[in-house]
């Protein structure tokens, strides 16, 4: 089996770091490897830190924006010099658009969201996501990819190989006027929990009434010492939460160890997002709620009196 040209793509160190984690799991061939990060900010002494993540070369491409569309113009000049056999990134919102507007230009099938990517008998196999992570498709190719990896492939921390890659700077004349948006301002975007990476989440939905009710789920994972979660009508119809906090397909999805929903239904939406939790625990006043079908424990009640109950039995069992 001949050795894969791979060309790796991420728009940030950060992301870089979790994609070669990814990476180092896939099953191919690989011969040469070559980083290409991108962004504004990024420089050559932020990259000094991943130098050692196991690429014979890491390329910084400047652009003059960070737009997926000026981005993928300037991947598809790397793939033209490259001639890579796959292109692979994360599969976050802004890398997927990236990879789609790539895939058309170089004219390479996408698949997003893998699972896991292998090679057998010179074709390469690739198991992907289906309707929201419901069901898994399995594929194979004998074509150049452009892929995408799933978060949870990219979670396990990054061992450096002590190898140290060849950091290249290259400024890459792209087409402006092609650009459909334009830098009005830039604001930092504040976030203070990190969900993903909870080991306990305590969730809740509309089940909650008022906002100052908010306070019951403050309580019960202060005991719990986790953080707070909750589902999409809390952020997107009555604006309690900002959207770090929103968990299911359309916010953060999680693998905590102990995962409690709180006035949650569980449509599918929410379920998908908490499918890797080791522990669900359910609570809601309807016994036909669907959330009850994936939790591993069900408590059927109003949450107004069973919230206080629970957070004053684990107070009285610690104490």
């Amino acid at each position: 089996m001949s050795a894969k040209t791979i060309l790796l793509y991420s728009s940030t160190v950060e992301n870089a770091t979790a994609l070669m984690s990814g990476f180092r799991k896939i099953d191919i061939h690989a011969g040469h490897i070559v980083l290409v990060v991108s962004g504004t900010g990024v420089d050559s002494q932020q990259i000094k830190e991943i130098e050692q993540c196991g690429t014979e070369k890491i390329m910084i491409v400047h652009t003059g924006d960070d737009f997926a569309e000026t981005i993928s113009t300037a991947l598809e000049t790397t793939v033209h010099e490259i001639k890579p056999d796959y292109v692979i990134m994360m599969n976050d919102p802004f890398e997927t658009e990236v990879a789609a507007r790539l895939s058309v230009k170089i004219d390479y099938p996408c698949f997003t969201n893998c699972l896991q990517i292998s090679e057998k008998d010179g074709e390469v196999q690739l198991d992907k996501m289906l309707y929201g992570g419901v069901v898994v498709g399995h594929y194979v190719s004998s074509k150049s990819l452009v892929c995408t990896l799933n978060e949870n492939m990219c979670s396990d921390p990054l061992e450096m190989s002590g190898k140290v890659a060849e950091i290249i700077d290259v400024t890459v004349d792209t087409d402006r006027t092609k650009t459909s948006k334009t830098i009005v301002k830039r604001e930092p975007v504040e976030k203070t929990v990190d969900l993903k990476n909870a080991q306990k989440i305590v969730s809740f939905g509309r089940g909650v009434s008022k906002e100052e009710d908010i306070r019951l789920i403050e309580q019960l994972a202060e005991v719990l010492d986790a953080q707070i979660g909750c589902s999409r009508p809390i952020v997107e119809d009555y604006k309690w939460m900002k959207v770090e906090r929103q968990v299911g397909l359309t916010g953060t999805t999680v693998n905590p160890k102990l995962y409690v929903a709180v006035g949650i239904s569980g449509q599918i939406q929410h379920a998908i997002g908490i499918k890797d939790a080791q522990t669900i625990v359910a609570i809601n006043n309807n016994p036909n709620a669907p959330i009850f079908d994936i939790a591993d424990y069900g408590i059927v009640g109003d949450l107004y009196e069973i919230v206080p109950k629970l957070v004053d039995s684990i107070k009285n069992h610690r104490a």
